[in-house]
């Protein structure tokens, strides 16, 4: 996996991808990074490590979670490459997906801006899903929280899709 976040102390998560059309919905600005964990509920997010474009587009983006020890790298990519790596997505599911999913996908295919999204946790222990240990003091636990903020903040202000490349679901859909 290809990631600007170079800290051996966190371990890759989860990829989950934010597809939009960049003509009608600009990426996000350098001006704009901290308006993406303005709410109070994730403010605790600290937005570290901006690269931009000439332009002023942000190319890549850290957010920091010192409350759960994750950190979330976006990233900005347009053209043709997200255009093949949809389809690749697609071709890859299209077997299990019904009518009305197969027609989602029809449109997400032409969608030619994304946001990648990649989550890291710092592991304290075994990793387990919350509901698998009633005392949670006990282990570390995968809490995606942020994560799924700002997929759903990024989905909601760029009019796109949220997908999860690893199950082909669609997650969100402007």
């Amino acid at each position: 996996m290809k990631t600007l976040f170079e800290n051996p102390e966190y371990e890759w998560r989860e990829t989950l991808f934010v597809l939009f059309d960049g003509r009608q919905h600009p990426p996000l600005t350098e001006a704009e990074k901290k308006s993406l964990v303005a709410e109070a509920e994730f403010s605790f997010l600290e937005v570290e490590k901006a690269k931009t474009a000439p332009d002023g587009q942000l190319k890549s983006l850290l957010f920091l979670s010192p409350e759960t020890d994750s950190a979330v790298e976006l990233q900005y990519r347009e053209g043709r490459t997200v255009l093949e790596q949809s389809r690749a997505f697609y071709e890859s599911i299209r077997a299990i997906l019904d009518n009305e999913e197969r027609q989602q996908w029809q449109k997400i295919m032409q969608l030619p801006s994304c946001y990648e999204l990649i989550y890291f946790e710092k592991p304290t222990g075994e990793i387990r899903l919350a509901e698998e240990f009633p005392d949670e003091d006990e282990m570390s636990f995968y809490d995606p929280g942020a994560l799924l903020f700002l997929m759903e903040n990024l989905a909601r202000r760029t009019h796109g899709t949220a997908v999860d490349p690893q199950s082909g679901m669609i997650l969100a859909m402007e």
